[in-house]
């Protein structure tokens, strides 16, 4: 098997696991967020909650991120 092949599956693996192993954390904060909507540049209340998931050890990534 290639090698980068190996490795993306490895990859694909371990953020399967990381989801199952939070899956009620996962839901729990989409349920939160979806039941507490806010009008867009004014989510202090998601952004609350997005950095006590990132405070607890939950890794997220910023628009800045992205580019």
């Amino acid at each position: 098997m290639d090698r980068q092949i190996k490795e993306t599956a490895e990859l694909k693996k371990a953020a399967s696991d990381e989801i199952d192993n939070n899956r009620e954390a996962i839901i729990g904060i989409g349920k939160s967020i979806f039941n507490e909507p806010e009008e867009g540049y004014r989510e202090f209340r998601t952004a609350e909650k997005v950095f006590r998931m990132h405070s607890a050890g939950f890794p997220f990534l910023t628009a800045a991120d992205m580019l």
